[in-house]
């Protein structure tokens, strides 16, 4: 049974596989395959600030729910002191890593001005 189960599921598997092999041996040899950039940069300056951008608008997305997270938790601690500090924990490591993450943004540009780099 096992074994039947293992050879079914392999098929499927082969064929999402090999499907693109298939289709790349159509095309004519003549014809030149390319992949668009889905990231619009052209050098590696611009995929760290691509990638820093990213970063910075994830931890702003995030850091909101965290601290309302945070407040429920103190709010139904009911005076236990593991919960309070808990929440507290979470607001703490939450600014503190909004912090730094808009201090990041901030000495990025800074050197950039420096160096005149851009």
């Amino acid at each position: 049974m096992k074994k039947s189960l293992k050879k079914i599921a392999i098929v499927p598997l082969l064929i999402v596989v090999f499907s693109p092999l298939a289709v790349l041996a159509a095309t004519a040899p003549s014809q030149t395959i390319t992949i668009p950039n889905p990231l619009n940069v052209e050098d590696f300056q611009g995929l760290i600030e691509v990638i820093i951008t990213a970063i910075f608008n994830v931890a702003l997305w995030i850091a909101p729910p965290l601290i309302i997270i945070s407040g429920f938790y103190w709010l139904t601690a009911a005076e236990d002191p593991k919960k309070v500090q808990t929440a507290k924990d979470i607001i703490k490591y939450t600014i503190i890593g909004l912090i730094i993450i808009i201090a990041s943004k901030g000495i990025i540009s800074f050197f950039q001005e420096i160096f005149q780099v851009k």
